[in-house]
């Protein structure tokens, strides 16, 4: 069996927010094409741009895009702020972030604005989407812009970049023209998907339309190189599946050597795991999929008429409940009310959060668990 080509774009589901039917996508498409390549002056796994597909993308920018963890001041998305924001603080433990300019782009609800105003911090928020979040309640100034925008006149002390460089189809461009918005002494922190795990493993849930780099801590290292920037910190973040970086301007410290993706074997790989779902579902007659995000292109890939009676879609995000992915016609519910559902097994799609889901499933049921990761 075959489904994913190394030298063809695939048709994978276009995501950007939970949908109140499986066919209404705001506007956006359902699908659209994704085409990988490498870019081997940065050693990154990559998407393809198109003209086309930026169009897409503006749109789903504008209407509020949500499929990075969002720091919110309720469940978790209050542990993914608490987790960055001690990365943040420990940066500045010898000036102290009172009193420091901050500039967040891409900053969603200004949740985690709003816990450096509270610390002191004079800050100031840019979101093309913003209206669509409820962050308005949180008195924060944001400007509703793509960045740069004419309304950003300051030079800053901090520009926090919290799930916005994966989106840059030119990081390096996009970075230098933020360097130009620091004071000489100023920093950027950063935060990024960690793919070095899925890259190795052939795990296609990564490819979603708005991510063109697919980062290591090694590739982002060496990004920050290449734009002059000195890297202070590079690791992976305590909570969920991120990478942290700081930096300011300065003597860049020696890159480091990478290997370039071997595209071919990860096509291979991504196939011998669509292989393995496909012999999983065919084992089941009532099959549960917890955080089904992470889930969405395997399902496209492999559907059928009998999975929509086959599965069951698990997550505890109340965003989701009942609610759809693009394309795919089975609502989302919470954990307590599948639990009462007759299942075979629950398959766990997370890789950062599996061992606690794990637990929590085990707590209440006798039923077999899979992850994904380890199929």
């Amino acid at each position: 069996m075959t489904v994913v080509y190394a030298s063809n774009p695939m048709r994978l589901p276009f995501y950007a927010r939970m949908l109140d039917s499986p066919f209404d996508n705001l506007g956006l498409p359902l699908e659209f094409p994704i085409e990988i390549d490498v870019d081997h002056k940065l050693g990154t796994m990559r998407q393809v741009p198109s003209h086309e597909l930026e169009k897409a993308l503006e749109r789903a920018y504008n209407i509020g895009s949500v499929i990075t963890g969002q720091m919110t001041n309720w469940g978790i998305g209050k542990a993914y702020t608490s987790d960055f924001l001690t990365f943040i603080l420990d940066l500045f433990r010898d000036t102290g972030i009172t009193g420091q300019r901050v500039l967040e782009i891409g900053c969603g609800t200004g949740y985690l604005l709003s816990q450096l105003k509270r610390l002191g911090a004079s800050v100031l928020g840019i979101e093309p989407g913003y209206d669509a979040f409820d962050g308005r309640e949180m008195a924060i100034p944001v400007i509703s812009d793509f960045f740069p925008s004419p309304a950003v006149t300051e030079h800053f002390d901090l520009i926090v970049l919290y799930g916005v460089l994966e989106h840059m189809v030119d990081p390096v461009a996009f970075l230098t023209l933020v360097s130009k918005y620091l004071v000489p002494t100023g920093r950027v922190v950063v935060s990024v998907p960690d793919c070095k795990r899925a890259i190795q493993q052939g795990d296609i849930s990564i490819l979603v339309h708005e991510h063109f780099s697919f980062f290591t801590e090694s590739t982002l290292h060496n990004l920050l190189c290449r734009v002059h920037f000195r890297p202070d910190a590079v690791l992976a973040s305590a909570f969920g599946g991120a990478i942290y970086a700081g930096c300011s301007i300065g003597e860049s410290t020696q890159m480091i050597a990478t290997k370039t993706p071997d595209l071919d074997a990860f096509f291979r790989q991504a196939n011998a795991l669509c292989a393995k779902i496909r012999t999983l579902l065919l084992r089941c007659d009532r099959l549960g999929i917890y955080v089904p995000a992470r889930m969405i292109n395997y399902l496209y890939l492999l559907w059928d008429q009998d999975l929509a009676r086959k599965l069951v879609l698990i997550d505890d995000n109340p965003l989701c409940a009942g609610r759809y992915f693009p394309g795919i016609p089975i609502p989302c519910q919470p954990f307590n009310r599948a639990r009462d559902t007759d299942l075979d097994g629950i398959l766990i799609a997370s890789s950062s959060f599996g061992k606690g889901i794990e637990k929590k499933i085990r707590e209440s049921m006798s039923i077999p668990v899979w992850h994904l990761v380890d199929l």
